[in-house]
């Protein structure tokens, strides 16, 4: 199995409390819109993708985070702020002990939370959800399956083809409207965590029937309310954990 694919997928029934699509009573018109990036970060061969994935959020506008200004505790490049949240995500997963691979979006979101740098998510139950997001609020940090055929994007295009490999997580950044790449499909703009030289500098078109089928075995959560990790108390404990200490 590939280790950079490690995203685990973990619903909490709770989280059906807390719907983006109760910030959105009105659906966006539809229209080409991508946020401004932060670096296209690049996880080697290694299974961090979740922090990747959250890392990648906190970077990207609407409100993007100076890494230069959060808790001393935090670290200030973005693969090892990557890296911290990954680690700090597994110590407040759902599974026992730190001894195994991957962890969830939820848990990514809870880390995210405890370093102080988010202090509201929800969540995306549907693909008009993320679509409506995307366009109105910011970016959607996004876990599901990845198939053969998304390893290489084809002009510029992710095409579910093939057998589930593993599973990724990936930033949904912006909405494309009829693009010739898809041959006229409508489609959403991803980030990944491969480095600048995968699809087009580090992102890719996902066609909306495409992203619809990733959905259906995914999680979608988006920041609604962001800190910028001043407060240190959540930083300091989850890196006194993370020491041993």
């Amino acid at each position: 199995m590939d280790p950079r694919l490690n995203w685990v997928p973990r619903f909490d029934p709770r989280s059906r409390a807390y719907p983006v699509r109760a910030l959105i009573p009105v659906p966006p018109k539809r229209r080409n819109k991508t946020w401004r990036l932060g670096p296209i970060l690049d996880q080697g061969q290694e299974g961090r993708c979740v922090g990747m994935g959250w890392a990648a959020e906190a970077l990207a506008t609407p409100v993007a985070v100076r890494l230069k200004w959060v808790a001393q505790d935090i670290p200030r490049e973005p693969l090892d702020f990557a890296d911290f949240v990954y680690r700090s995500a597994k110590l407040v997963d759902e599974w026992e002990g730190e001894n195994y691979d991957g962890t969830s979006v939820l848990a990514g979101a809870k880390a995210m939370e405890s370093l102080g740098l988010v202090k509201e998510y929800r969540w995306a139950f549907s693909l008009e959800d993320v679509i409506d997001t995307v366009l109105d609020k910011g970016p959607v940090v996004v876990g599901t399956s990845w198939y053969e055929g998304m390893y290489d994007p084809v002009g510029g295009v992710l095409r579910v083809t093939g057998d589930v490999v593993g599973g990724h997580c990936y930033l949904v950044v912006g909405y494309r409207v009829a693009p010739p790449e898809t041959g006229g499909e409508d489609a959403l703009v991803i980030q990944n965590s491969w480095g600048t030289d995968w699809g087009t500098g580090g992102t890719a078109l996902v066609t909306l029937s495409d992203m619809r089928t990733l959905l259906t075995d995914g999680e979608a959560a988006v920041v609604t309310r962001r800190s910028y990790g001043w407060k240190m108390y959540g930083a300091r404990r989850i890196a006194l954990s993370l020491l041993g200490k």
